[in-house]
């Protein structure tokens, strides 16, 4: 079982500092920048290796790449290709901003480029594209069906991923849409297949093509009642708990307390729910998410529902806070990093929702039962409070103290 490296006592500094890795790539020595908060970040997983030493792109001038991380899977298709031209499309803020870096730092910004809309791209104008499996059949579906609508005719389609993340059932959805898949490697329980698109434009689509959200161009629907009322969000594949409110975030809403002049924070927000719904009560609320696709959803709901006083921003947890204060933060922090446990995040979350109070401030944690963060907080906090239970989640309410800066 693989397990974390240990952080330096000061956690916050090593949670946001990129470090400096090295690594063989299809035996081309390559140095990249790295740091928690993607999957994988200070290790080569079996995908990256699996399409960058089995991808057949020699007479492919352009692909694109849906989910690549941190950009080392484009150096090494770069190093392989040097005259490919490749897009990268990330939804993690933490993936693109390192992806960013990476391409500087290796000077090869005239061949590799950040994409950050796929609808921008014109219609089959890619030869090939590489998608790694994001978390969600949705996400994976609807991505599939963009594909097909950019790749050109005869274009090739891989497909790479775990078993355990479902990289088979993925792949039967593609000979759904595409032709029969091709495996071209395996690699330690991680498999690659390749697909061709048709000449056809697509006939016989299959049932979850029309689903609404899955379909391009769409958007998912949520409905919810909370003590504050009925609310419709819209909502994308993707983004956390897409098609309904989660019981967590209904436990906070139950029980969370709103002053009209309280500055809210809404700390991985999702599609919106939490901030949304207390920016009705409060004078501003900022909405935080690393997921792009979650903050772009935030920022729909926001513009739909003509909320003025909240806005949706993307981030490494905090980051893109800057200098504003709140006096209230509410999150559920993630405790995974793709389909690992992340030991890390939650107190980084933690930590940084602490400084980010203005003294007296509170924080609104609710978690699973079984996390016990109760002693987390104590470290942070020189008072913390149940504020709810039930057999499944427990929120906690933690104050900063009101002489801490």
């Amino acid at each position: 079982m693989r397990t974390e490296p240990a952080p330096p006592v000061d956690l916050l500094t090593w949670y946001v500092t990129p470090q400096s890795l090295s690594t063989r790539l299809a035996g081309v020595h390559l140095t990249y920048l790295s740091k928690p908060g993607i999957a994988d970040w200070d290790s080569v997983s079996p995908e990256i290796h699996l399409l960058v030493e089995n991808a057949d792109l020699g007479k492919a001038s352009r692909v694109l790449l849906l989910g690549g991380g941190n950009g080392l899977a484009a150096l090494g298709l770069h190093s392989r290709f040097p005259g490919l031209e490749i897009g990268l499309y990330e939804i993690n803020f933490v993936a693109q901003t390192l992806s960013e870096k990476n391409i500087s730092l290796h000077q090869a910004q005239q061949q590799i480029r950040i994409v950050h809309r796929l609808d921008e791209i014109p219609a089959e104008s890619l030869e090939a594209a590489a998608i790694f499996l994001p978390k969600g059949i949705g996400l994976c579906r609807r991505w599939l069906l963009d594909l097909y609508a950019l790749l050109q005719p005869g274009g090739e389609l891989y497909l790479v991923g775990s078993n355990q993340g479902g990289v088979q059932s993925v792949i039967r959805d593609a000979e759904a849409v595409f032709q029969k898949a091709t495996i071209l490697a395996y690699k330690k329980g991680h498999r690659l297949a390749r697909l061709i698109r048709p000449h056809t434009s697509l006939q016989s689509a299959p049932p979850w093509a029309s689903e609404s959200g899955i379909k391009p161009g769409t958007w998912a629907e949520a409905r919810y009642t909370t003590r504050q009322g009925e609310f419709q969000m819209l909502s994308h594949p993707g983004v956390f708990s897409y098609q309904k409110l989660d019981p967590a975030t209904k436990m906070v809403l139950d029980h969370w307390e709103i002053d009209a002049a309280d500055i809210l924070a809404d700390l991985g927000c999702g599609f919106g729910a939490l901030g949304i719904t207390a920016s009705y009560q409060a004078a501003q609320v900022d909405l935080f998410d690393s997921n792009i696709l979650a903050v772009e959803t935030s920022q729909k709901n926001l513009e739909t529902l003509q909320q003025t006083n909240a806005r949706a921003l993307p981030g490494d947890v905090l980051s893109s806070a800057g200098s504003r204060r709140y006096t209230q933060i509410a999150t559920n922090p993630p405790f995974h990093t793709g389909m690992a446990r992340d030991h890390y995040l939650p107190r980084v979350f933690m930590a940084q929702s602490r400084r980010q109070l203005v003294p007296g401030g509170r924080l609104l944690l609710v978690s699973n039962r079984f996390l016990n963060y109760e002693v987390e907080l104590r470290k942070l906090f020189p008072d913390v409070r149940v504020q709810a239970a039930d057999s499944r989640y427990i929120l906690f309410c933690a104050r900063k103290s009101e002489s801490a800066g």
